[in-house]
């Protein structure tokens, strides 16, 4: 399962002002966010690729690199960990200390 529960088919758009939004959707294995702000009659484009992982893939990486995983959590507030409905997937992990 993808960290990012938005489905293949669901454009988020947040309206941030007049003439300003933030367009999110999941592209295969990548969210893009696409962001627009007008200032002073000027119009300015953004875009952001990130790809997904899952929390499987994420806790092999941090294995591999040497690192204990101690939690995932769903926020900022350190909510538990639900696939379909969390905001974010945050790992926590330490590097184990040698005896």
């Amino acid at each position: 399962m993808l960290f990012w529960h938005y489905s293949y088919s669901l454009i988020l758009v947040c309206r941030l002002g007049e003439g300003n939004s933030i367009t999110r959707k999941l592209e295969q294995d990548t969210v893009v966010k696409r962001i627009r702000i007008t200032k002073d009659c000027e119009i300015f484009h953004f875009e952001e690729r990130v790809k997904a992982f899952s929390a499987s893939e994420l806790t092999d990486f941090m294995h591999n690199a040497g690192l204990e995983v101690t939690g995932i959590k769903g926020d900022y507030n350190l909510s538990e960990y639900e696939p379909q409905s969390s905001d974010r997937m945050i790992i926590i992990a330490k590097k184990p200390m040698d005896i």
